[in-house]
């Protein structure tokens, strides 16, 4: 069951950038997250709050049972009446998370140009503009080669992730936006994720409810656990 847990975790606008990423730092949100797999479906539904100078998610799970999940760039730690789990998961988890990015302003490119990845191309197809970036640094060692980023009307609508003699690792699309504080946060991420043996995961995450800056809450914005 944690397992997954852990899968959901991992793998759920255009203003001026240097005007709210100076001013918003703390965003929160209702999520359900709706996950099926090979032989398993998972449902969670609760509140998750991201505070970027913490530099970790906190989900507070209400269904299918109450706990709290943490995730920071090295751990997922998994909180139950006082117990503790680390689970090691991959690096860049907060830097890449969909808070982070929206309260830095670098949404709408997905924080690519801010990356080793050099934009390659453009094109413009169905309405989209679409962005080729690849990995330009041959001394970063990483599993992903290149990627595939779409837009509309300045919106973030589609990513493509693409591993060694672009097999497709990744696909996400981000859609139902929510204008807050006028600016564009994605209501829904649907992820589909491919698997080496040929099966692939579709996680769908939906946020409502999202407040920005909200000076309450400092127990799940700064919720602390015990190291062992």
């Amino acid at each position: 069951m944690y397992f997954k847990k852990l899968l959901i975790i991992t793998m759920g606008f255009f203003v001026p950038i240097v005007l709210y990423s100076q001013v918003y730092y703390r965003i929160e949100a209702d999520y359900t997250i709706k996950e099926k797999g090979p032989d398993f479906e998972n449902l969670m539904m609760g509140r998750v709050y991201f505070d970027k100078n913490q530099q970790q998610i906190v989900f507070d799970v209400q269904f299918p049972e109450k706990e709290i999940l943490i995730v920071n760039d090295t751990a997922s730690i998994k909180a139950i009446t006082g117990n503790y789990q680390k689970h090691s998961l991959s690096n860049n988890l907060i830097d890449f998370s969909v808070f982070n990015l929206f309260l830095n302003g670098d949404l709408d490119y997905y924080g690519l140009n801010k990356t080793p990845f050099k934009l390659e191309k453009v094109e413009k197809e169905n309405g989209l503009i679409i962005s080729t970036w690849v990995l330009a640094d041959k001394y970063v060692n990483s599993q992903v080669s290149k990627m595939l980023l779409s837009q509309k009307d300045n919106n973030l609508q589609g990513l493509i992730t693409y591993g060694p003699k672009d097999v497709i690792i990744s696909k996400q699309i981000f859609s139902n936006y929510i204008q807050i504080n006028g600016m564009n946060f994605p209501g829904q991420v649907l992820q589909i994720t491919y698997l080496p043996n040929g099966e692939e995961t579709k996680k769908i995450t939906t946020y409502k409810n999202v407040v920005l800056n909200n000076v309450k809450n400092d127990s799940f914005y700064k919720y602390k656990y015990l190291s062992h």
